[in-house]
């Protein structure tokens, strides 16, 4: 390559070309531009994707949120229509309504009869055993000491909204009305207002397991039997067995609306209905000498 003063000689066997120094010069500046533009729409392109991949899981994420949230809103509104019991219910003396429900085939009211017997039971003797330990199980310990204050007589005034309280009345399988109508709550639970009960404390700390023996119905969503009741303690060192009659009547959501324990001996309930008594006697005249022989 040759210079002559602006000119470049680019010489090989056959040909000599010639250009000069601004010519090669903007050719350079042309090439360094194109780069830089196809430099910048990659990275434009790469960068608006990933920005758009952003929002595009920003906005399920709201979504997501909004559904759970309107699942929510509609199982409260759901437990509200099953229950549908505020404090104005209470004080009123209006004939407590039924709600009918829709089953599928496979499903056995029944059961749900017996579950809620059982469960109501446990309740109702856990608040004749000490309606303060029985009412803490139902909330947090936290929220029964912040909340309650020891009166002289050595009950204590907690507040509780109604609302929460129906709501553990609910789900022990009792109507929340039970407050009103039923003879052990009413005595061992004084609604003082709207966010006031007062309750006794009795020192005794114990749990109860309902196991029903017999459920007959002997009429509309009503059903006698008798139910076994195991008394026992947090240690498991000490166990009792209760057994009661029990007469017990249902709405059409199989909430009970009326029950009435009647404590009875052993000795009155048929032999047949005692299953754990074969289950003892099967095992104390079974040694290890049946297990070899066999």
């Amino acid at each position: 390559m040759e210079e002559d003063k602006e000119k470049f000689e680019l010489k090989d066997d056959t040909n000599v070309y010639k250009i000069t120094l601004k010519k090669f010069i903007c050719v350079f500046l042309i090439i360094v531009i194109v780069l830089v533009l196809a430099i910048y729409c990659i990275f434009k392109s790469y960068y608006e994707n990933k920005q758009i991949n952003n929002n595009n899981v920003e906005l399920e994420q709201v979504i997501e949120n909004l559904e759970n949230r309107v699942n929510q809103e509609k199982n409260e509104e759901e437990f509200e229509e099953n229950v549908d019991y505020d404090y104005s219910d209470y004080l009123s003396n209006d004939v407590i309504e039924n709600y009918e429900e829709d089953y599928c085939e496979e499903y056995n009211i029944e059961d749900e009869y017996r579950l809620n017997t059982e469960f109501a039971t446990e309740f109702i003797y856990g608040i004749m055993s000490n309606p303060l330990y029985t009412i803490s199980n139902g909330f947090s310990g936290y929220k029964i000491l912040k909340n309650s204050e020891k009166q002289a007589d050595g009950s204590y005034n907690l507040k509780i909204k109604f609302d929460d309280l129906s709501e553990m009345i609910y789900f022990a399988g009792l109507h929340p009305s039970c407050l009103k109508s039923n003879e052990v709550l009413k005595n061992n639970i004084n609604i003082i207002s709207e966010e006031q009960i007062n309750i006794k404390d009795t020192n005794v700390e114990y749990y109860y397991l309902a196991t029903l023996l017999s459920f007959e119905e002997i009429g509309d969503k009503e059903y006698n039997g008798y139910i076994s009741i195991e008394e026992y303690d947090e240690t498991g060192e000490y166990c009792e067995f209760k057994y009661a009659e029990v007469n017990v009547k249902f709405n059409s959501n199989a909430l009970v609306t009326s029950i009435d324990l009647k404590d009875v001996s052993k000795e009155t309930i048929p032999e047949e209905l005692l299953l754990d008594d074969y289950y003892e006697e099967d095992y104390d005249t079974y040694s290890y000498s049946d297990y070899i022989s066999k």
